[in-house]
This record gives structure tokens, C-alpha cells and sequence, in this order.
């Protein structure tokens, strides 16, 4: 190894260093406003058959998030939202219904600083 080299070597090995220092925050993006909030101040979709609540994050399948504000959760009532997102034709009203209660549970949840 050169000298030019070496430094190189050390001068990355410093930045992944100060890299994984860092605390990291996953950031995630509003399907409604489009806004970029923290992964962990957010709700998670989940399509399986039908739009569901992902409380834990951990279900199977491609999530879509939408942020904490009363405003986003009560837009998800038109369902062309949802729609959009997931890439489905239809989404019954029931299920519609039954998403923006437990939203609005998790969301009073979040108001009353419960977790």
C-alpha cells in the first residue's frame, strides 16, 4: 500500500466512525401531505386485502405511513388517498370506516401521551 492510499484508508475509517456515532433516525414520508416526519411519530398502513392498522410496524407487506396530525388521519376518509397508495381499484367504505377508527384511536392514544 502507498502512502496515498494508507491516508485515504484512515481518512474513510474516521468518517464510518463519525458516521455510526451519530444516532439515526429512519424518516419517512405523509402519503396525505407528503411532509418527512421521524418513523416512530407516524402510523403505518398495511394492505392485506384490506387497509389495516399497523400499530407495531411489523406486519408483513409494503407499508405507507401517515403523520400523527388529526388533519392527514381525517383526509384518509375520501379512500382516492388509499387508493393511490396501495395501487388498488376499489377499497370498500366499510373498510375505510374501520381504518380511520383505529386511527383515531391510536391518535387519541397519542394525545394522552399513552403508548
Amino acid at each position: 500500500m502507498t502512502m496515498t492510499n494508507r491516508r485515504k484508508s484512515l481518512e474513510n475509517r474516521k468518517k464510518r466512525t463519525m458516521i455510526t456515532d451519530m444516532e439515526h433516525n429512519p424518516v419517512r414520508t405523509c402519503i396525505v401531505c407528503g411532509g418527512k416526519h421521524a418513523k416512530n411519530t407516524m402510523f403505518r398502513l398495511v394492505f392485506n386485502g384490506a387497509p389495516m392498522a399497523d400499530p407495531l410496524q411489523r406486519a408483513n407487506g409494503r407499508g405507507r405511513y401517515v403523520c400523527s396530525d388529526a388533519w392527514c388521519c381525517q383526509k384518509l376518509t375520501d379512500g382516492k388517498i388509499l387508493r393511490r397508495s396501495f395501487r388498488v381499484k376499489s377499497i370498500s367504505d366499510t373498510d375505510i370506516s374501520s381504518l380511520t377508527a383505529s386511527l383515531a384511536a391510536a391518535l387519541e392514544r397519542n394525545l394522552s401521551g399513552a403508548v
